[in-house]
């Protein structure tokens, strides 16, 4: 089973952002974006079909949009809005658009003719796509795709999910870390809240356990701190003290073992090995030595 390949279920960002282009009708602006030799763009039909779209989409904006997510899907909006401006604005630059079609009147018919309180007070002023936008936006997309991957394990844990949870969040650290480079002089910029910034890699991009003590730690930690207020506070102090202990006490027979060893091998096989006291195990403190396993074999 290939646990790194992601699909739409494990992503929800990417439902949204296809949902967003189509209402927006952002495939004809690109194309004719990248195909200079092709008709001009009307403008009036291109608005038409903007204002069909949208209000379609605000009967269902409910599918998209809630109270949990209404901060980030306005940062979406926002964002192709500027795509939006972006391609008006080079192909009025280069006489392209047939008929009037600035990017006011998109703005203007958001804010006054669609009577939604989500998108009347989610338009700010919008300025053009610029390469920075788009890497805070992969940075806000990651960061809600992480949140969900995390969520889904949080209380019902599946090994495939929590794995591609991990997978996602390095392979994203890796992608973002290489774009450091370029853009560290406005890290700054590339905040947007304190668990999803380029200025704060280790909480932006955690290390998730899938197994092992860490991953029981996590939990510990989650469910108890989180979810059982001062009583699991209380529980987890009592299980981290006594893991403690046991690690210690694994610790310190650990060092024994090796000290034990460290005076049982000789090369001299002729001569038994004499062993401190305190490293000898009970049986053994009632005699002053002890005979190398290896000698013996040998006699």
């Amino acid at each position: 089973m290939i646990i790194n390949l992601l699909t739409d279920s494990d992503e929800p960002t990417m439902k949204v952002n296809e949902k967003l282009r189509e209402t927006l009708n952002l495939s004809e602006l690109v194309y004719k974006y990248n195909h200079q030799n092709s008709e001009k763009l009307n403008g009036s039909v291109w608005m038409s079909t903007f204002e069909t779209n949208f209000q379609a989409f605000c009967k269902q904006i409910s599918e998209y949009w809630n109270s949990s997510n209404k901060d980030k899907r306005c940062r979406d909006l926002n964002f192709y809005l500027s795509e939006i401006r972006y391609y008006l604005d080079d192909l009025q630059l280069k006489k392209r658009i047939d008929g009037v079609l600035e990017f006011d009147l998109v703005t203007n018919y958001l804010t006054s003719v669609i009577k939604n309180d989500e998108v009347n007070n989610c338009v700010k002023k919008v300025s053009a796509l610029t390469k920075q936008m788009k890497i805070k936006k992969n940075l806000d997309d990651y960061c809600e795709n992480r949140d969900f991957m995390k969520n889904r394990i949080k209380y019902k844990f599946d090994d495939i999910n929590c794995e591609k949870y991990s997978r996602y969040v390095e392979s994203n650290k890796i992608k973002f870390l290489s774009t450091l480079p370029s853009i560290k002089q406005h890290l700054s910029y590339y905040t947007v809240d304190r668990i999803c910034s380029l200025s704060n890699i280790r909480n932006t991009f955690p290390i998730v356990h899938c197994s092992g003590f860490m991953y029981y730690f996590d939990k510990i930690f989650e469910i108890y701190l989180l979810k059982y207020g001062f009583l699991g506070i209380i529980t987890f102090v009592l299980i981290l003290s006594s893991s403690m202990m046991i690690r210690r006490c694994i610790s310190a027979e650990n060092r024994k073992k090796k000290l034990r060893q460290k005076y049982m091998e000789t090369e001299d096989m002729d001569h038994a090995v004499e062993i401190p006291q305190e490293y000898l195990d009970e049986p053994l403190k009632e005699r002053n030595y002890h005979i190398p396993y290896k000698q013996m074999e040998q006699e």
